[in-house]
């Protein structure tokens, strides 16, 4: 990690006032629980312990602390039905430190960037996308779903993770594999993605 990156996403800590504590998700989406019950918004998500066999790079503290500065939660904890694209640490970690740093700084194309990663009114699971091919997010933006026969490197079809392949082909939104599938909360779905989708600058 570059000095930059590092006293960018410190800045970011600091204007939040965020805790240095990685989100997590249980080993079965089906259950959908952490220590205090049933998940009830995609923030609960983001905030619960991680399994011990998870990589710390795969948990969702970045997204956290950036929905927490862009003043949005109260959006991830909205009626719903929602559906949440949620880039995980790892997908973080693959952006350029000025394209994070432009990202982060401005805080109008960070909640423009967080928004197009919700679509409100309905809760998707990754079989009803490939159903419905597009949609549009609280962003206005188009969001496109279809499958890889591109397998990722690492631990994608784990114990560790939601179910994600489907005949050996992998889901993708706007390119990105969906890694952690179908993870139920009250208000909606929330599905991990292993890279950031960015919004046009």
């Amino acid at each position: 990690m570059t000095l930059l990156r590092k006293l960018t996403i410190g800045a970011l800590l600091l204007a939040t006032g965020a805790l240095l504590v990685a989100g997590g998700i249980q080993v079965n989406p089906a259950q959908a629980q952490n220590s205090s019950g049933a998940w009830q918004t995609p923030m609960d998500v983001f905030t619960s312990p991680a399994p011990a066999a998870a990589d710390p790079k795969e948990h969702f503290s970045t997204l956290l602390k950036a929905i927490n500065y862009a003043g949005i939660a109260a959006t991830m904890k909205a009626q719903g039905p929602l559906t949440v694209f949620a880039p995980d640490d790892r997908a973080f970690g693959k952006l350029p430190s000025a394209q994070l740093n432009t990202l982060i700084t401005d805080k109008a194309k960070l909640v423009s960037f967080l928004k197009g990663l919700v679509i409100t009114g309905h809760a998707y699971t990754v079989s009803d996308l490939l159903k419905i091919k597009t949609a549009t997010s609280a962003e206005g933006g188009t969001l496109t779903f279809a499958t890889s026969n591109a397998m990722m490197s690492g631990t994608m079809l784990s114990g560790n993770r939601g179910t994600t392949s489907s005949g050996g082909q992998v889901y993708t939104v706007n390119g990105a594999a969906i890694n952690w599938a179908d993870l139920k909360v009250a208000n909606g779905i929330v599905q991990g993605i292993d890279t950031v989708i960015m919004p046009k600058m």
